[in-house]
């Protein structure tokens, strides 16, 4: 699936394109081959440097364009007159829309981390530290606004039960739990995290990564929907089909209560963990919310 920054390059592209062929008549012709060259050029270049080489080539020639209707009233036919005035209006709504299509937050990665009881003052024995990195972008209400408020991340966990006997319907144990962040700062990586205690990891002889996982998002209380673009970054690559899927969070719904709040979010953990988290994490720390 194509992304919408695929979708609005060529798009916004041959707009430019039919653009400036039309305005050339009253342009510079020099300044103007110039100007096209160098645009050319940029489409070697990496996406970022294509979209501001082709959006600071159209704004260029659109004033000049514009400069000249002003100045020159009654010389430029009135379909011409039509066609830029509907351009400018009609360019912005389309980066806004294709915007609007993007996920508010993102997920940058997700990362599991056994740590030894020597790294956390107080363990009786190893813990889980389960990372979720967030990456916000944009809020729908205010695309202006610095800080996102109210996200929420849902994380289902299933580890193997290694300790788990023969008779046993399931190998897996399963594991759930949320967390409520204040807000996350557009475009900066922001690290919500969850820890499986001691004793935990030592009942369920926990190893490694788990199975399976599955990170679900809200922003102001609203689901940020699983799609097939953001798929990859939000479910754990052993999940392969809807029907995995669908089972899985069958089995996390089934699970006994015997495990709810074992999976603990950072402002339900001890003391000895959150300072520990503090202390260690590469990014700011968010402040967390109580979850209703």
């Amino acid at each position: 699936m194509l992304s919408d920054s695929k979708l609005i390059v060529p798009v916004v592209c041959n707009i430019s394109r039919i653009f400036a062929q039309r305005i050339r008549i009253v342009l510079d012709k020099e300044r103007f081959l110039k100007a096209k060259a160098a645009f050319l050029q940029e489409k070697t270049g990496n996406r970022a440097e294509l979209r501001a080489s082709q959006k600071h080539f159209f704004i260029k020639n659109m004033k000049k364009g514009l400069k000249f209707l002003r100045e020159n009233e009654y010389f430029v036919p009135m379909n011409l007159k039509r066609f830029i005035f509907l351009l400018v209006f009609i360019l912005p709504f389309a980066f806004a829309t294709a915007q609007s299509k993007k996920d508010p937050v993102e997920v940058d990665a997700i990362n599991f981390k056994n740590l030894q009881k020597t790294e956390v003052a107080g363990a009786g024995g190893p813990l889980v530290r389960c990372e979720v990195v967030l990456l916000p972008r944009f809020d729908k209400e205010d695309p202006k606004a610095k800080w996102i408020r109210n996200i929420e991340v849902d994380i289902m966990v299933a580890y193997k039960n290694t300790k788990a006997k023969a008779s046993s319907k399931s190998k897996f144990v399963f594991l759930h739990s949320r967390a409520k962040i204040f807000a996350g700062k557009v475009n900066s990586k922001t690290p919500v995290v969850f820890f499986v205690p001691w004793e935990a990891y030592d009942v369920y002889g926990l190893k490694g990564e788990p199975a399976f996982y599955k990170v679900s998002l809200f922003v102001n209380g609203s689901e940020v929907p699983l799609t097939a673009a953001n798929l990859s970054s939000r479910v754990s690559k052993e999940i392969t089909s809807q029907e995995i899927l669908d089972k899985f969070e069958t089995e996390i719904n089934n699970a006994s209560s015997l495990n709810d709040g074992v999976l603990r979010p950072l402002n339900e953990c001890s003391v000895n963990i959150q300072n520990y988290e503090f202390n260690k994490s590469q990014f700011s720390v968010p402040t967390y919310l109580n979850v209703k």
